[in-house]
């Protein structure tokens, strides 16, 4: 007969452990790694902790190997609570490490499944997440950009952060306040005040801000509360010579580029003309006899007629493409249809027929075209 594998008293016949044993045994793993992966995460009583772990060791036949196997295992498994949480909070990074310590836990053990590398991950994940959200905190309440900075830079350090990765953290965290702008409303003055100051501390590149249009977003939503408060807007830099003559005392307040410019066009056709036959007359001379063309019928459609340059100025839309310019003028449009990607006009004439522009922001060029025609 064999000695049970765990008390080392005979086990009975063709047995290598006692039921009874192996429950313990089993049972003990399971309490203490319990026990070590909650000392993971909060401050614990390690001596209290060790003490009461080799206790358990003890009456459930768990050798010291064994232990240390467990005991790597509880600190992984915090790791990976802390991982699936999607946290890392400092007490948990305290706690983590005060137990690595504590029971010196090896590196080539911790290792073996690369739970350390994952944890060094995450943390760094967690401190991007964390410095976004200070920069968008900071960007829809203002508050103190020194102090904000060296918090930042507190984070970086910690979590292994690089410069460049920086940088574009912060302007992620100023693109995300601008979108929570334009959700709740147009922007207001102290909103956009509180973002140029944080522009400016950080020394934000305008070209950089606007790799997603967040800063042009800005810009037009600016232009369109002037133009509300019954101002008239300045806020656009032109690089080169526009093709527009403007008239005395008109302003430029905006200009679209590659706008797609459509016309209805009336189409006639002739149903229910005969074949007819041909009479030859006299040399190099020929009718068609009975080759009428029927009734007539028009039909309206909508065609790209040209695409260019759109300016909207106090007083006008002005259009330059390959081969149509011309201008509108405010007052002779009777009406205004938005539709997605542009507007549409209807001047006031007896042959006027609908206009349409595309300029693949609706939103702005509705927005922009009525209210300056109400000025």
């Amino acid at each position: 007969m064999a000695n049970c594998t765990y008390c080392g008293q005979t086990a009975g016949i063709l047995k290598k452990a006692h039921k009874e044993c192996k429950q313990q045994h089993e049972q003990g793993k399971s309490e203490i790694l319990v026990l070590v992966s909650d000392a993971g995460l909060k401050d614990t009583d390690l001596q209290q902790l060790q003490t009461q772990i080799e206790q358990i060791a003890t009456a459930c036949y768990i050798n010291k190997n064994l232990l240390s196997d467990l005991i790597t295992s509880g600190w992984e498994k915090a790791v990976e609570f802390v991982i699936a949480a999607n946290q890392f909070t400092v007490e948990e990074e305290r706690a983590l490490d005060k137990l690595k310590h504590h029971f010196s836990l090896s590196e080539e053990k911790l290792n073996k499944n690369g739970i350390p590398a994952k944890l060094s991950a995450h943390k760094q994940n967690h401190g991007k997440s964390k410095i976004s959200s200070l920069v968008s905190e900071a960007g829809s309440k203002g508050g103190d950009l020194q102090q904000l900075e060296d918090q930042i830079k507190q984070i970086q350090t910690e979590c292994l952060i690089d410069e460049g990765t920086l940088r574009e953290l912060v302007v992620s965290g100023w693109e995300k306040v601008v979108v929570d702008i334009f959700n709740d409303g147009i922007v207001t003055a102290q909103e956009e005040n509180v973002l140029n100051e944080l522009k400016q501390h950080f020394a934000l590149a305008e070209e950089k801000l606007d790799r997603n249009g967040a800063y042009t977003q800005l810009v037009k939503g600016c232009v369109l509360r002037d133009i509300l408060n019954r101002n008239l807007p300045e806020r656009i830099k032109i690089d080169g010579i526009l093709p527009f003559n403007l008239q005395k005392t008109e302003k430029l307040v905006w200009v679209f580029q590659n706008v797609d410019y459509y016309e209805e066009k009336t189409r006639t056709q002739y149903v229910g003309g005969s074949q007819g036959v041909g009479i030859r007359i006299a040399k190099g001379v020929y009718y068609r006899v009975g080759a009428f063309k029927g009734e007539r019928q028009q039909t309206s459609e909508i065609a790209h007629a040209d695409r260019g340059l759109m300016g909207v100025t106090n007083k006008h839309l002005y259009f330059v493409g390959a081969t149509k310019r011309f201008r509108i003028a405010y007052n002779k449009i009777v009406a205004f249809e938005p539709f997605e990607g542009g507007i549409g006009v209807q001047r006031d004439a007896a042959t006027a027929k609908p206009q349409s522009f595309v300029t693949n922001d609706d939103w702005f060029t509705y927005n922009l075209i009525v209210n300056l025609a109400q000025m």
